[in-house]
């Protein structure tokens, strides 16, 4: 086969025995794997010992209230914000796709 596969997977750890599916795709070399998920067992255990290396771990916070008054220029109405925020989320690369409140 040419070229490289590219492989997504969300939130992996609800499916059982998933490090050894993972783990199968590794001892290929036409594959490069992506994991994303927001529990903190993903990398810990069995699958880090499977991975032995081969992983680079990206942590992502959300923004506080704060830094999403920063970067929607907010200077009035924060009780309103403040709901908004909590609603969305403050996760910054979802700031681009919300319809922002009119002041």
């Amino acid at each position: 086969m040419d070229g490289k596969i590219y492989l997504f997977f969300d939130e992996i750890q609800v499916v059982s025995q998933w490090e050894k599916l993972i783990n199968s795709y590794f001892a290929k070399e036409n594959y490069d794997i992506y994991i994303t998920g927001s529990n903190s067992k993903l990398l810990s255990g069995e699958f880090a010992t499977y991975l032995s290396g081969r992983y680079v771990e990206l942590s992502i916070y959300p923004f506080s209230f704060r830094e999403y008054l920063d970067y929607y220029e907010i200077t009035s109405d924060f009780k309103t914000h403040f709901y908004r925020y909590l609603e969305d989320g403050g996760m910054p690369s979802t700031f681009d796709y919300l319809v922002m409140i009119e002041d």
